[in-house]
């Protein structure tokens, strides 16, 4: 580790490496999600850590290695701030007893007597009433891990998964200069997120494994090899549905053949991967349950919850069903517009359009967890803004919704988040046009 203005050891980059760590262990190990004292003090250090990395030069080989050990430290540790994982080890188990996931409510598995599928694990689902939402690629991970028998092994088995899947990826990228105008920097810079450990290796969500792949599919698209960029964005929409909002971009600026090599192989790789929903009715079951994202569910929204109040208090009640695919509509319209617009077949040109269109997305959401934000923080740091990294910070104010002592400050902690993100990113998209890349300084 060499400091950013002459040769030998850079002492602050290794105490933030060592405060980074600290935190990440304090988070992982000591903190559940109603502790929010605990997950604030935490996630300081990890992110005082972090920001006295900030800018620093680290090898390939030492923010890789740093990356690693923060995950593989996390494996024996039960996800705590989120009940998700239940719901994994359900598809995986049902899959694995040769049932679909897509056409079973959970009541239904439970008549139908899958074994390992008791209703002391049906009480803690947070999600009995609808339909999975997880598409088929995620769904071979949780089958896969559930051959471990129990939801605590399960958790142990679908974290190494998930590991060597980010290990591998972003061991190939760190030593083949990566992705992005900004190469080893910026991937350090996410690789080494303590939001991005924390919610995706420590709690299992699979934004951490739908960017891995996302990663590839950008760095092979702008090699030339188009048909493996397209076969690796068809597995990442194969783990979360979201990288689809990209297929825009991709759509104007590829041309001619090259344009036609990435249709087919999207649409043939997309098929195949997404069969299980077409038996059954599959499909219409999990796009019902996916429509109550923009109907029912809401927490730690922005631009959602000013739009509520106001309509609440002109109607007397909650407009959601009607707020919530209105806001989704116009985050698709901003997308598109920012597609065209955006003229320059590049990485840079890319990772723009990418941040506006997701921040977008996110912005205009009726619900945000934190997680959320590891895609952001991805493209921010690849675009050269450094609103995402605050927010990856920010965003964890909200888990004071589930503590008893801090639920009442919700709101302040909402206003706090969402005033300071919006802020830093006028102040950077005002600067754009008369600096350097912000990450380069």
């Amino acid at each position: 580790m060499k400091s950013g203005t002459g040769s030998g050891y850079d002492l602050k980059a290794a105490a933030g490496l060592m405060l980074w760590l600290a935190g990440i262990m304090t988070s992982g190990y000591l903190s559940a999600q109603e502790d929010f004292i605990v997950i604030i003090t935490g996630m300081l250090l990890a992110f005082g850590g972090y920001s006295m990395m900030y800018n620093r030069e680290m090898s390939a080989g030492t923010w890789w290695v740093a990356g690693m050990v923060a995950r593989i430290l996390l494996i024996p540790v039960f996800p705590a701030w989120s009940d998700d994982v239940y719901r994994f080890f359900w598809d995986g188990s049902l899959t694995l007893a040769g049932n679909n996931p897509y056409g079973m409510l959970p009541a239904d598995a439970i008549q139908a007597g899958v074994e390992v599928l008791t209703p002391q694990l049906f009480e803690k689902l947070n999600s009995q009433g609808y339909y999975t939402v997880y598409p088929p690629v995620g769904q071979l991970y949780f089958a896969s891990a559930s051959l471990a028998g129990d939801v605590e092994n399960f958790a142990i088995w679908l974290r190494c998964l998930m590991i060597v899947t980010e290990g591998l990826i972003y061991g190939y990228l760190a030593f083949n200069r990566g992705v992005g105008p900004l190469s080893t920097k910026w991937l350090w810079l996410f690789f080494l997120n303590p939001l991005v450990i924390i919610e995706g290796t420590g709690n299992l969500h699979f934004e951490a494994v739908m960017i891995s792949f996302l990663a590839l599919s950008i760095h092979f698209y702008f090699r030339g090899k188009i048909r493996t960029s397209a076969a690796f964005l068809a597995i990442s929409i194969g783990c979360k549905l979201l990288p689809t909002m990209l297929i825009p971009w991709f759509l104007f600026r590829t041309k001619g053949r090259n344009r036609i090599t990435l249709l087919a192989t999207l649409t043939g790789v997309g098929l195949a991967i997404f069969i299980p929903l077409w038996m059954d009715g599959a499909l219409v079951s999990m796009l019902r349950s996916t429509d109550l994202y923009f109907r029912k569910f809401e927490f730690n929204a922005g631009i959602y919850f000013i739009l509520r109040e106001v309509g609440t208090y002109m109607t007397g009640y909650n407009l959601i069903q009607y707020l919530g695919p209105l806001l989704g509509v116009t985050a698709l319209a901003i997308n598109l517009l920012a597609a065209k617009k955006n003229v320059e077949n590049s990485e840079r040109s890319f990772f723009l359009y990418a941040l506006t269109a997701w921040t977008a997305y996110l912005l205009l959401s009726t619900t945000v967890h934190p997680w959320y934000i590891i895609s952001l923080v991805f493209l921010g740091a690849a675009a050269g803004r450094v609103y995402p990294l605050f927010w990856s910070f920010l965003a964890v104010l909200s888990y004071a919704h589930y503590s008893a002592d801090f639920g009442r400050y919700e709101s302040l902690f909402l206003w706090i988040e969402y005033i300071t993100v919006l802020g830093l990113m006028a102040y950077e998209y005002q600067k754009a046009g008369h600096t350097t890349h912000p990450l380069q300084s």
